[in-house]
């Protein structure tokens, strides 16, 4: 999971809606939503006095050992202030994006309703068009359905290239869809080193970063975008997919990627 929870409000303070999906933020649920929104009212009429807006808050554990933290993205639109609580390897401009189709499908209905201080409640066909937009639940659903074909690929792949220690497939905000090869909690620690400054990855282009464990093992990931286009709501354009390759630092990657995108793609893509 890359998308933690949300809380949404009206930008006057009134709660609208908030969950939680992780256990990282499991006491979101037991703080007073009220308590919430006069904090992120507050800290964005502070940053707005210096004519600054505030870009992103990291929470980091004081009950556990825990280098990478949590991110809280602030995304303000018109009527609305929401809260986004997300990993960091989640690329934030993104997230930010996946918001405002809540906010054009959803929250703009209600402008009036917050305009004026009226507390709304979401339906429940609402509430599950945001949980859907927020998890990539249509991207997910075609990887599930081609999920023995891809391991069966990758598997085959993998076995003529030695040198490939994973690979992952990830939504265009950089929500892990599918990883064969690596373990999940290895995997995020890799995109978090990779993927700082990260907004968006052109079709076919190639990124790729070398890393140096603690253990002195060294390792070079690699992204990709494949051209692999994925229409996830009824009021957007497409969105692409990407695709890591976690291999050994003197690996060929050119031709490696190559031959990743030509063996996936046929199966996403149909």
């Amino acid at each position: 999971m890359a998308i933690l929870g949300i809380f949404i409000q009206s930008s006057n303070g009134l709660p609208i809606f908030k969950e939680s999906w992780s256990s990282k933020i499991e006491l979101l649920d037991e703080v007073d939503e009220l308590l919430i929104s006069g904090f992120m009212s507050a800290i964005c009429q502070f940053a707005n006095t210096f004519k600054k807006e505030i870009g992103y808050i990291r929470f980091i554990s004081t009950e556990y050992q825990d280098k990478l933290g949590v991110d809280s993205i602030l995304v303000n639109i018109n009527e609305i202030l929401a809260t986004a609580f997300v990993d960091p390897y989640q690329f934030h401009d993104m997230v930010k994006l996946k918001i405002k189709w809540i906010y054009d499908k959803v929250l703009s209905k209600y402008k009036e309703n917050l305009k004026w201080g009226r507390t709304i409640q979401l339906t429940k066909e609402e509430k599950e068009f945001c949980f859907d937009v927020l998890h990539d639940i249509k991207a997910k659903s075609i990887i599930d359905k081609r999920r023995n074909e891809l391991i069966d690929a990758i598997d085959n792949f993998m076995n003529y290239n030695p040198d490939i220690r994973g690979i992952s497939i990830n939504s265009f905000d950089n929500t892990i869809l599918f990883n064969y090869g690596i373990e999940r909690d290895y995997l995020e620690r890799l995109l978090y080193y990779m993927g700082r400054g990260i907004s968006q990855v052109s079709e076919y282009e190639i990124l790729h970063k070398p890393i140096i464990e603690e253990d002195g093992d060294s390792l070079l990931v690699c992204l990709t975008n494949p051209a692999v286009p994925i229409k996830l709501t009824d009021i957007e354009d497409t969105v692409p997919i990407y695709y890591y390759v976690i291999t050994d630092p003197d690996c060929s990657i050119g031709p490696v990627i190559g031959s990743l995108v030509d063996i996936l793609n046929p199966l996403i893509y149909k």
